[in-house]
């Protein structure tokens, strides 16, 4: 019965999962599924919905393709990406006993966070050059070409060379943390708001070694004097580097921040207030990225100042504070 029980709930976060997945406003979204049942009934629920949705994506995609006289080729890059970025997705938040890294969320993240920024780098490169990109991407500059002389100067050509250049230089790391973090909190969230257990902040207990700061401070003065000199591809490198120091700092800058805020101290109102600054200020064009610069510098700083004493004892720290 508890396995009946288990399928059922499978088929059906493999069928929210596909949902989200081919709506288009909720694509971003399409991993909480596969999170909520890794948190909330645990790592072969988890896989087996992984397994159910690869399936019935993949009769989707070939279906579709066939219907609208698309190559089967190019409906292979949408199966390439749910399938890589799912099965990165279920061994972060449920890794098989037989699978590496299986003792460290936080290197688990990263690690797949890497390597989803290369599937999604592959995937969207290979999309910039079609017709198709190409021509709704000319549509987007006309309609923006009456919003001032800014406007009146993008290019196909040049819009696309941007694009390719963030990319390479980071903008495919960022873009796969922000998808695998969304589908890992928003299922981590969900699992405890069902289960009706208070969720503990996330990061209260984030640490990454000291070592850090020396990829971090040698990235950043490397990344100047390749670029001054012209070495493309060790440019590129060492800006994915520095991208991924920052995302680390930056977590730990937020574990400083939830750490005062958790102080018993701290009353239930102004944590209630400081929240609602929090999301007023994140939604602020120039505001965030200040503020979220100042975390990233608060967090490279713990390293000289013990921000949060006396240190906790006990198992390596991660995202959930004990994985």
């Amino acid at each position: 019965m508890q396995d009946r029980r288990d399928l059922f709930r499978a088929l059906i976060g493999a069928a929210v999962c596909i949902f989200f997945l081919r709506s288009g406003l909720l694509v971003f979204l399409f991993l909480i599924p596969l999170g909520f049942l890794a948190y909330r009934w645990g790592m072969q629920c988890c896989w087996t919905a992984y397994i159910m949705a690869a399936l019935g994506n993949l009769v989707i995609s070939l279906g579709l393709a066939a219907l609208l006289g698309i190559p089967p080729g190019d409906a292979l890059w949408d199966l390439l990406y749910f399938g890589g970025m799912a099965f990165i997705f279920c061994w972060i938040c449920a890794p098989p006993p037989l699978l590496p890294l299986g003792d460290s969320l936080a290197l688990r993240f990263m690690v797949g966070s890497v390597l989803g920024g290369l599937l999604f780098l592959g995937i969207f490169l290979r999309s910039l050059d079609s017709p198709g990109f190409q021509e709704q991407l000319g549509f987007i500059i006309e309609s923006l070409s009456g919003g001032g002389p800014l406007f009146e100067l993008l290019t196909i050509e040049a819009v696309i060379e941007s694009v390719r250049s963030i990319l390479l230089r980071g903008g495919a790391i960022i873009t796969s943390v922000i998808i695998l973090a969304l589908g890992r909190q928003g299922g981590y969230v969900l699992s405890k708001v069902v289960q009706r257990e208070r969720t503990d902040p996330v990061f209260i207990s984030f640490r990454v070694r000291p070592q850090l700061i020396w990829a971090f401070s040698l990235s950043l003065l490397f990344v100047v004097l390749t670029r001054s000199l012209g070495i493309s591809f060790l440019e590129i490198v060492l800006w994915n580097i520095l991208v991924l120091c920052t995302i680390l700092y930056l977590a730990q800058g937020i574990g400083i921040l939830q750490f005062f805020l958790a102080r018993p101290s701290v009353r239930p109102g102004m944590k209630f207030f400081t929240s609602v600054i929090i999301v007023l200020v994140l939604l602020s064009p120039v505001i965030n990225g200040l503020f979220l610069g100042g975390l990233v510098l608060l967090g490279a700083v713990e390293h000289w100042v013990p921000f949060r004493v006396p240190k906790e004892q006990g198992p390596p720290s991660t995202p959930e504070g004990g994985d």
